[in-house]
């Protein structure tokens, strides 16, 4: 399931996060993760399966764009 992102969701995103450290992500990129969520929540979406958070994603719409 996909649904929009809860902060709620933080500590279970992380561990997907650490989970692909350092395969996709250098360890250092935490903290600008932890602040994204903060900052961009509205246009995050976390995703579950079996009732466990297994990713998230985030998307951007840019309103100049005709």
């Amino acid at each position: 399931m996909i649904r929009p992102y809860q902060p709620s969701d933080k500590s279970g995103l992380l561990k997907v996060f650490y989970l692909n450290t350092p395969k996709y992500f250098d360890k250092s990129e935490v903290h600008d993760f932890e602040e994204y969520l903060e900052n961009n929540a509205d246009s995050y979406l976390t995703i579950e399966m079996n009732n466990s958070i297994v990713g998230g994603t985030g998307y951007y719409i840019n309103e100049n764009d005709n």
